[in-house]
């Protein structure tokens, strides 16, 4: 039988998005869903742990008025906590957990987060400083990336869209995500009533791994407006009627000329393994296009004076920033804090090779080193700085960073040409011998280093641990690339 708890006061929102909430024993309670700030609830207990329980909200008895918006929600698909439907993973998406908050509030939430997250090393910070989150010039319609998954919420009905929230079996349909644009929509209404109108094709049971559709992954040039289509299925246990099907679906696709118009690269990706994740290990067949699309960066050069221009080859498996304008400005911001314009700069992780490119671009550093371990991020980096014409300002070190980039000859014959260090690490935090080793050639050397994480409390504890090596921490400038979210990157300048 499930535990209720009732009438529970929420203390406090935390990251990710969870409540928190303490029993009557004083344990904590994790809350998931779209919790309110100072809201008082009926709780279903799903987990109970040594130290901590996780709940979700089934009823909301009161709430603080002036942390709701009073207008509607722009999604249909939200996952409104005042609605008077059950609260429930059926009746929303769950992908944006604050519609319900004026944008105003979002960014109180969200600094309140970041606060929190540094407050146990506030005394080794103490003369840091924590700038206000700087907010995004689009509240709605800015991602240039939407990865839908193929499933059903019952065996009835074939569904595209997101996971149902807390459920990985079951998939919410989305007619239309108000956090993309109209032209995308469009573009993957089309695909779906092909693909599970017109033919039929089965989806992808994540239970038994049988069955065609998986994913349908959508990526748009924000300022090229080129858009890719990446369709993702398995094939391990197709049945020859199905297959039949599935080839007049492409021939369809193939032959529409509104999608056609629309779309500069379509594809389809072969997924077999039991993993979610694609890369170019997978078997990957063009129907139309090209293997990349284009985006476009605009950055002030202050250095000449003028406005000047990155331009980004995007295949399927680049990592890209998800909110283009705005990465613009995370950009410009992180070049503040490169002061040295005919020194080297040394990225630890080159899978996000546009950070580097654009502190190039804007005439920051002279040489740029890259460690990555992924050749299709090594791949991309490299074609990327021979469009922007960077070929001889880069080198790349293959490998993990937390073990190589002290011992490339090249890397150590830079060492002390470094003035600037990024880490922007593709996990939550940094490898503790990356840490160790940075704390290492810290006494030897002096630079700068732009830590970018789109998680505070593990940015907090990273910090900490260069703090106690030979790093001041100077700014940590928060930035809201992601509204509607929980998400918040921030850029900690240490020197």
């Amino acid at each position: 039988m499930d535990t209720i708890i009732k009438n529970i006061s929420i203390e406090k929102i935390i990251y990710k998005g969870l409540g928190l909430a303490r029993s009557s024993n004083g344990k904590k309670i994790l809350i998931k869903g779209n919790v309110l700030p100072k809201s008082v609830v009926d709780l279903r207990i799903t987990k109970s742990k040594k130290d901590f329980l996780t709940a979700e909200v089934i009823k909301i008895h009161d709430y603080d008025k002036t942390w709701v918006s009073s207008s509607t929600p722009p999604c249909g698909h939200y996952l409104n906590p005042l609605s008077e439907k059950e609260i429930g993973p059926a009746y929303g998406c769950g992908g944006c957990k604050r519609q319900v908050i004026p944008y105003d509030k979002q960014l109180l939430l969200k600094q309140q987060i970041l606060d929190d997250s540094f407050r146990k090393i506030a005394h080794k910070i103490s003369d840091t400083d924590i700038f206000p989150i700087m907010q995004s010039p689009q509240e709605l319609h800015y991602r240039n990336k939407i990865e839908y998954s193929f499933g059903s919420f019952d065996s009835s009905q074939s569904q595209c869209g997101f996971h149902a929230p807390w459920r990985y079996d079951q998939i919410i349909d989305i007619s239309h995500c108000s956090l993309i644009l109209d032209d995308t929509n469009e573009v993957i209404s089309l695909i779906k009533k092909i693909l599970l109108e017109e033919y039929s094709l089965s989806c992808y049971n994540t239970n038994t791994h049988q069955w065609l559709l998986r994913h349908l992954i959508v990526r748009r040039g924000e300022n090229t407006n080129q858009i890719m289509v990446n369709i993702v299925y398995s094939d391990k246990y197709l049945s020859s009627q199905d297959d039949i099907q599935r080839q007049k679906a492409l021939e369809s696709l193939s032959n529409k000329p509104e999608l056609r118009a629309k779309v500069a690269t379509c594809l389809i990706t072969q997924n077999n393994s039991l993993s979610e994740n694609i890369s170019n290990s997978n078997n990957v067949t063009m129907l139309w296009g090209e293997w990349y699309i284009f985006e476009k960066m605009t950055f002030w050069q202050s250095e000449g004076n003028k406005w000047i221009q990155a331009t980004f080859r995007i295949s399927p498996f680049s990592f890209f920033q998800t909110n283009t304008s705005w990465a613009e400005v995370l950009f410009s911001e992180a070049a503040k804090h490169v002061t040295q314009q005919q020194d080297t700069i040394l990225d630890l992780y080159c899978w996000t090779w546009s950070i580097g490119i654009s502190l190039l671009k804007q005439g920051k550093g002279n040489f740029l080193i890259w460690i990555e371990i992924i050749q299709q991020a090594i791949d991309d980096a490299w074609e990327n700085a021979q469009i922007n014409w960077l070929q001889d300002k880069v080198h790349f070190v293959s490998g993990k960073a937390e073990k190589l980039f002290r011992h490339d000859e090249v890397v150590r014959l830079h060492l002390a040409k470094i003035t600037t260090i990024i880490v922007d690490p593709p996990r939550d935090w940094l490898h503790p011998k990356v840490i160790r080793f940075l704390n290492q050639i810290k006494k030897e050397y002096n630079f700068t280093l732009l830590y970018i994480s789109c998680n505070p409390t593990t940015l907090a504890r990273d910090i900490d641990l260069l703090l106690d090596g030979w790093y001041s921490c100077q700014t940590i400038q928060p930035v809201d690339m992601f509204p509607q979210t929980y998400h918040i990157e921030t850029i900690a300048v240490l020197k």
